[in-house]
């Protein structure tokens, strides 16, 4: 399944922040880009456990 993620610096806490936009309520937070494909196929893999 493939799904679009939305990533918005955060500047004033330095981190990113993340949303699935195809599924409602499934978000996270990451310090680095690179740790952002990780973490969103992590997050969506729990978000069906639900």
């Amino acid at each position: 399944m493939k799904c679009i993620i939305a990533i918005e610096a955060c500047p004033e806490i330095t981190a990113l922040g993340f949303i699935v936009s195809d599924l409602s309520g499934c978000f996270s937070a990451v310090d680095t880009l690179d740790n952002a494909i990780d973490n969103a196929s992590e997050a969506i893999d729990l978000w069906y456990e639900r």
